[in-house]
């Protein structure tokens, strides 16, 4: 699985996403900046950065989101917003900390326009007290109830009155032969219903990538050969991946027959790459 194209943003930040507009696109990344003295909370502060690219995924402008809301923060383990992910040009999901007082991440849906201008924190019933990361969006039943990919391998799927913030599983799937710890990365509409990409654990490393195809009722259709991004790292004598390194896909978009990715290597550098979905297709048995 070659990329057509390869492209490094020269962006601040990492973990960034793209959504294509008129000439262009527009993408969001994180800042964090690590604070000197451990075990003083927050331990790091994150700041998003806005910009925009041409169509050549040059970068045309960078400019700071600030946080305007005057909301109530919280001490927690970091302060700001992490991890944003773009749903249209002034709305993200993303990952707080401080916007509650149990010392747990937790999901919130974030408007903006040059600044941030409102913070809504997300919950499912019955996991209050769980960590919450990288819910991914898949549909809209009505303005008001939209479903999420909440988990991978088992698939979970949680529907959110996106008015009140609050939401409920409305299907859980298991996955027999597949025993793999994995986090959600980027998931992108297709024909066939859903093409998604997951990053696989091994302990507390990242070890490697899988495609994932589900059908238009959240049922798993396919799962990929092993891959990375990056191609040739991290790889033992035998062509299998060994854990190590970093990557975090945070946005998938079609353009044609091709795939537009946006990845994160590292937490440090961000990539443009570009396939043809027919190569994707092929890494499926």
């Amino acid at each position: 699985m070659l990329p057509l194209l390869e492209k490094r943003l020269t962006i601040p930040g990492f973990n960034a996403c793209i959504i294509p507009q008129q000439d262009g696109y527009l993408g969001l990344s994180r800042v964090c900046v690590q604070h000197s003295q451990r075990g003083v909370y927050p331990e790091a502060t994150n700041t998003i950065v806005m910009f925009t690219l041409n169509s050549e995924y040059d970068v045309i402008s960078t400019n700071d989101v600030k946080d305007t809301t005057n909301r109530t923060i919280h001490t927690s383990w970091t302060r700001g917003i992490e991890d944003p992910r773009l749903l249209s040009s002034n709305r993200f999901t993303a990952v707080t900390c401080d916007t509650n007082a149990r010392w747990k991440p937790e999901m919130s849906i974030v408007t903006f326009t040059t600044d941030i201008t409102s913070i809504m924190p997300l919950c499912i019933r019955g996991k209050e007290n769980e960590p919450q990361k990288n819910w991914l969006y898949l549909n809209s039943h009505t303005e008001e109830l939209h479903d999420y990919l909440y988990s991978s391998f088992p698939f979970v799927i949680i529907r959110l009155n996106m008015n009140t913030g609050e939401g409920y599983i409305i299907k859980e799937e298991s996955t027999p032969g597949y025993n793999i710890v994995t986090h959600n990365g980027a998931v992108v509409k297709t024909s066939e219903g859903y093409l998604l990409t997951v990053r696989v654990k091994q302990g507390y490393s990242y070890h490697y990538s899988l495609w994932v195809k589900l059908d238009d009722n959240y049922n798993l259709i396919q799962v990929s050969k092993p891959f990375r991004f990056i191609i040739g790292t991290y790889l033992n004598n035998d062509g299998t991946f060994l854990p190590g390194g970093y990557e975090m896909c945070m946005s998938l978009h079609m353009e044609a027959n091709e795939l537009v990715v946006c990845v994160s290597i590292n937490d440090a550098d961000n990539f443009i790459q570009k396939y043809d979905i027919a190569d994707i297709n092929s890494m499926f048995p």
